[in-house]
């Protein structure tokens, strides 16, 4: 088994879902790891040729599409169909420097072993902190966001409406480092309940803290809290893959089913129910 991977590729394209952004344009990074299982030979007609891996990218990036996502599907579908060998492809489209009203570094859609919306290198100035210095004079702070969901949707219809909208992501992160804590962990709990709140298709979700030059007496470049959640689970009554937050922001308590049913439900079943199974008990 053999990796290839093109990584760095920078292009200049007008993808985004403002006019601004398919006007103006704007700077774009690609990342292509492919796994093959083809021996490698000292002859370019039997390996994966890295120069058309770049050419299938440049050829999707010069074609404007609203969402990243839309380009890392037709990036994936390009190579699959140049290449026959491809055990597995894994894609990562950056955008630097998003229009998101405040210092953003990138966002970014990634299809791997999970498929990814992450938000990177948010930069806010806050008043966190033990410490009263802290709560008075405030420091910078920088937030990564990763979103594992299902895009298949959004790839295919290149909508809006039909994925994570990484500038929610940003206004979440911004109005929760509004509110002063004493802890780190306090805010990055506050923005997962704030991601989990707006958006019902999270599958996993990582955020991560960094407070930069913090005052501990030497020189530190930052302090970081990162916390995760795993939310997808096995249906109690037919086993099938589900999404479930097990809180009051969980998809299910949208279904009516009656309280005593799901008392009933609730004792049968230890685990949550998927919305088929749900709507059996509804009907």
């Amino acid at each position: 088994m053999a990796i290839i991977a093109l990584e760095g590729m920078r292009f200049h394209a007008k993808h985004g879902f403002y006019e601004e952004e398919q006007i103006l344009g704007n700077w774009f990074v690609v990342d292509v790891q492919i796994t093959t299982n083809m021996i490698p030979e000292d002859d370019l007609a039997h390996i994966i040729n890295y120069e058309t891996v770049y050419e299938i990218c440049r050829i999707v990036m010069e074609m404007p599409t609203k969402l990243l996502e839309s380009l890392v599907e037709r990036i994936i579908a390009g190579l699959s169909r140049q290449f026959r060998s491809i055990q597995k492809v894994a894609v990562s489209v950056k955008k630097e420097n998003p229009p998101l009203g405040g210092q953003v570094a990138y966002s970014r859609v990634e299809y791997s072993t999970a498929k990814i919306i992450a938000l990177g290198g948010m930069r806010f100035y806050a008043n966190h902190g033990f410490h009263e210095e802290e709560e008075i004079l405030g420091t910078w702070f920088m937030i990564d966001v990763e979103v594992a969901t299902n895009l298949s949707s959004a790839a295919a219809s290149d909508e809006l409406a039909h994925t994570i909208n990484y500038e929610t992501i940003y206004e979440i992160c911004r109005i929760e480092m509004e509110e002063p804590s004493q802890l780190l962990e306090n805010v990055t709990e506050r923005i997962i309940a704030g991601l989990k709140h707006q958006f019902q298709t999270i599958q996993e979700v990582t955020v991560s803290i960094k407070k930069e030059t913090p005052p501990l007496g030497g020189a530190i470049a930052h302090a970081r809290v990162e916390d995760s959640a795993q939310y997808m689970e096995k249906c109690g009554r037919c086993g099938r893959s589900i999404i479930c937050y097990g809180d009051e922001d969980c998809w299910c308590n949208s279904i009516t089913v009656l309280p005593r049913t799901r008392e009933a439900i609730e004792l049968e079943f230890e685990e949550c129910l998927c919305k088929s199974c749900l709507d059996f008990y509804k009907n």
